[in-house]
């Protein structure tokens, strides 16, 4: 004979229930967690890059600015731009006021990858950009400022084109290429902000 009444068949169902919704939950929290793992857990740069930034901002009028971690809005993504996880971007502040805007990523070169920051002010146009670190035997010309100085005051609406609007350096195709589409998706993923200063557009 069956041991079990109506009413214990009805409690092992709730407890069956309940357990397989405790799964359930588990499973998608750690699968939450997973995904915005970028956002919590960003790259902690050595202390040898941050000196070199912070040589750069010095250079650029920026010694005093505050870097602020900071993230764009992730929902608002450009259609196309891909997340490496190399990204991190900054709130440059002097107290209350936002001066600007800091990105730092790194990008694949021939045979290594290259750290390197773009600068925005507030209104999200480029006004530094500056290679890092690069472990290639060719192609340095692209550390050079000459070089990069033709990314200055370009935004996302701008074209961002090697050959068109960046001119290339004969030796270095693969390291121009690449610096030159790591800028331009900084670029499109700082527009994903959520601005919260009144002066920010």
């Amino acid at each position: 004979s069956n041991q079990y009444g109506p009413r214990d068949m009805v409690l092992t169902d709730m407890q069956y229930y309940f357990k397989y919704l405790k799964k359930v939950w588990v499973t998608l929290g750690l699968s939450l967690l997973l995904l915005s793992s970028w956002t919590f857990a960003p790259v902690i740069w050595p202390d040898s890059l941050w000196k070199k930034v912070d040589k750069g901002l010095e250079k650029n009028g920026m010694k005093e600015a505050l870097k602020e971690p900071w993230m764009p809005n992730l929902s608002k993504l450009p259609e196309g731009v891909v997340l490496t996880g190399n990204e991190t971007f900054y709130r440059l502040k002097k107290g209350e006021n936002i001066l600007g805007y800091l990105a730092i990523s790194s990008a694949p070169s021939r045979h290594n990858h290259f750290e390197l920051l773009v600068r925005y002010d507030t209104a999200l146009r480029i006004k530094q950009t500056q290679i890092l670190t690069y472990r290639e035997d060719y192609g340095g010309e692209i550390m050079s400022e000459r070089w990069l100085k033709q990314f200055m005051d370009k935004t996302f609406k701008d074209p961002i084109e090697v050959s068109q609007d960046i001119q290339g350096i004969s030796g270095a195709t693969i390291s121009v290429r690449s610096a030159t589409q790591e800028i331009h998706k900084l670029t499109a993923l700082i527009q994903g902000i959520q601005h919260t200063h009144p002066n920010t557009p």
